[in-house]
C-alpha cells in the first residue's frame, strides 16, 4: 500500500463543514464534502460540482446556512447585523444582498475543496 502524503491543509477543515453540501451531481443529488472526498479517494469517477445555475447556487447556499452550526455575525450596509437566520431570510426574499451571501457560501465551498485537494 503506497504511503499517502500528509495534507496539513486538510486538517484546517472545520468538522461541521464535512456534512455540508458542496454541490450537486449530474442527477441533482446533493454532495457533501465527505461524499466528495470519498468519491475522489476511490477514483471511481470525477464529479463536477454543479453550482453554476442560479437555482442551484441559491439552493446550495440555503442548505448550508440551514445546517451550519457556527455562523459569524457581521454587518451589511442597509441591513445591520446579519446572523444565520437573517442571511437565510435575505436569500429567500431575493434581497439585493442575496447574491453577496450566496457568493460567501460558494467561496467557502471553494476554500474547503482546495484544502481537501491540497497535496502540500
Amino acid at each position: 500500500m503506497p504511503l499517502q502524503k500528509k495534507n496539513p491543509e486538510r486538517n484546517k477543515i472545520p468538522k461541521d463543514q464535512w456534512d455540508l453540501v458542496v454541490g450537486l451531481d449530474n442527477n441533482g443529488n446533493e454532495i457533501t464534502l465527505k461524499d466528495y472526498d470519498s468519491i475522489q479517494k476511490e477514483g471511481v469517477m470525477r464529479i463536477q460540482l454543479d453550482s453554476n445555475r442560479e437555482t442551484n447556487r441559491k439552493m446550495i447556499a440555503l442548505h448550508r446556512l440551514e445546517n451550519v452550526k457556527n455562523y459569524g455575525i457581521f454587518r451589511l450596509p442597509g441591513v445591520g447585523k446579519v446572523d444565520r437566520e437573517k442571511a437565510i431570510q435575505l436569500i429567500k426574499e431575493n434581497s439585493k444582498h442575496a447574491e453577496y451571501l450566496i457568493q460567501l457560501e460558494l467561496k467557502t465551498i471553494d476554500l474547503m475543496v482546495q484544502r481537501l485537494n491540497s497535496t502540500e
